[in-house]
């Protein structure tokens, strides 16, 4: 919701929402340069200053060494963290707290150096920019050594334009995904690369937001029910002070684009003083705000999180500050908000796309609903010898019906989808007839190629009855004229009976005995 500033001066003057809303932020750090682990801190929409947490996902069961980049997935309720230098993503019940182990873990040599993650959860897949590249993974993915389902490959040696991605986010209503990068050759400018979701491998962009607009750019966000990026960028330097500013375009933007707005000026607390530089920033939709963390290395005490509203222009006052080392004990990563209130229990509801289907074909099983966060897994509970499940996708192996139950650990609830599996089509069948030529009298072979399953094959004239009779598999030619043959093939348990194109046998008459012309007819 959007929050209206008072008038009010809280720690460092700031003007504050009336009503915070229930939205805190989520944040973890980097620069691990021992063993140990870095937290995930969690602070309250009204929390100024160097307050302490709220809560913190913290210590060794963890395994986080960098959780730089985050992301909050409602209808899962989970987190998942772009863990830098542990080279994962981890993912933890979004309202865990303490010395907790993650629900699951990517972890495959295929992944790299994670930055920036996103989860599709309409399609099932994670998009994580890992290195150099794009990957794509199950979202339910929890392996050390699996294979991504696509990728983008680098720019240098493909059409990608890939260079040093560092932002990703994803267009539902143009089914994009676009990355913030920058230009392979100097001056290294920045642009937003726009690729199809299911693209693979070397292909170019389908489109570029580029232009002085966007070329200092650090970070960006995504707001998908204003259909809004929030790119923020390094302005112009005052003396010793560099003023940051965020340019709003729409998500439909392409070429040298103007920003829709600018959020920029003294008021903004968008200033910083090099060595200090922009880390990242984040988007809130539960109070419509923009979370902008800065930081120096190697000094704590220089964290900082300002937060503003996203519904504003120009020279705004923002709602929060925090500051220093309860940010992080190192250097303070890109911020993600979430909802403070853990969203009440909700029905588990199977999936099952499509419900009604043919023997050999397959069917994409998922969930809505539950709560907790646990793995959902799938069974066939009923009709065992029609389907079979090999991770998310079933495969009907018979006829009949056939009971699928999700199941989701920590959650005593259960859900079903019953499936219909019918008789397939068979596969196309020819028949011939050798040869396709007789004089009366003569005989034909039929036979039969194609098809599928267990069932008889037999022949059948189609037309010129006339002309041909057919025995078994044989062809037998009574009086000139054309016939036209049709095999079929009998159904069986899974597939329906199938007839082939017919096929011509001309027959010609034989030739006439002359002699004394007495001869009995």
């Amino acid at each position: 919701m959007r929050l209206a500033p008072v008038v009010a001066c809280l720690f460092s003057c700031l003007a504050l929402s009336a009503s915070p809303g229930h939205a805190e932020i989520m944040v973890g750090g980097y620069l691990v340069s021992d063993p140990g682990n870095h937290p995930l801190s969690q602070f309250g929409a009204s929390a100024q200053g160097n307050m302490a947490p709220n809560r913190q996902i913290a210590g060794p069961a963890t395994q986080l060494r960098e959780p730089h980049y985050g992301s909050y997935e409602p209808s899962q309720q989970l987190i998942y963290i772009s863990d830098f230098r542990g080279e994962a993503i981890r993912v933890f019940p979004a309202f865990a707290n303490g010395d907790v182990a993650p629900l699951r873990t990517i972890n495959t040599p295929y992944l790299g150096q994670p930055r920036g993650n996103v989860p599709i959860v309409a399609h099932g897949e994670l998009a994580v920019i890992g290195g150099c590249c794009v990957r794509i993974f199950p979202l339910d993915a929890n392996s050390d050594s699996m294979m991504y389902i696509r990728g983008l490959s680098w720019g240098g040696n493909s059409p990608t334009e890939l260079n040093n991605p560092s932002s990703l986010i994803y267009v539902p209503f143009t089914d994009e995904i676009a990355v913030l990068d920058s230009a392979l050759a100097a001056p290294f400018a920045r642009h937003i690369l726009f690729f199809p979701r299911t693209a693979n491998g070397g292909v170019a962009p389908v489109r570029r937001i580029t232009g002085p607009n966007i070329a200092d750019a650090v970070s960006m966000a995504y707001d998908p029910a204003g259909r809004r990026i929030f790119v923020l960028r390094n302005g112009q330097a005052q003396g010793a002070v560099v003023n940051g500013r965020i340019d709003v375009f729409s998500d439909t933007a392409s070429g040298d684009a103007v920003p829709v707005k600018t959020i920029q000026g003294v008021s903004t607390q968008l200033q910083i003083t090099p060595p200090d530089y922009f880390v990242g920033i984040g988007y809130d939709p539960y109070r419509n705000a923009l979370m902008v963390s800065s930081a120096r290395e190697g000094s704590p005490a220089r964290n900082r999180i300002v937060t503003l509203d996203a519904s504003g222009n120009g020279d705004l006052s923002p709602y929060q500050i925090l500051e220093g080392t309860t940010l992080s004990p190192r250097t303070v990563g890109t911020p993600f908000g979430i909802t403070s209130i853990t969203p009440p229990v909700t029905p588990l509801l199977a999936i099952a796309t499509p419900t009604q289907l043919a023997y050999g074909q397959t069917s994409a099983l998922s969930f809505h609903g539950g709560s907790g966060g646990g793995a959902v897994g799938f069974s066939v509970t009923a009709g065992p010898g029609n389907c079979s499940i090999q991770n998310t996708t079933l495969t009907a192996t018979g006829v009949g019906p056939c009971t699928v139950t999700a199941t989701q650990a920590g959650n005593p609830q259960v859900a079903s989808v019953n499936l219909t599996i019918t008789q397939a089509t068979q596969a196309p069948l020819t028949a011939f007839a050798t040869p396709n030529e007789l004089l009366v009298g003569g005989s034909s072979t039929l036979s039969a190629q194609g098809g599928s399953g267990t069932g008889a094959v037999w022949f059948q004239i189609d037309s010129g009855f006339e002309s041909c009779t057919v025995q078994g598999n044989e062809l037998v030619a009574v009086a000139p004229g054309t016939c036209t043959v049709r095999a079929y093939k009998a159904a069986d348990a899974n597939y329906y009976v199938i007839s082939s194109p017919t096929v011509a046998v001309t027959v010609n008459a034989a030739p006439e005995v002359f002699g004394d012309g007495f001869e009995t007819p």
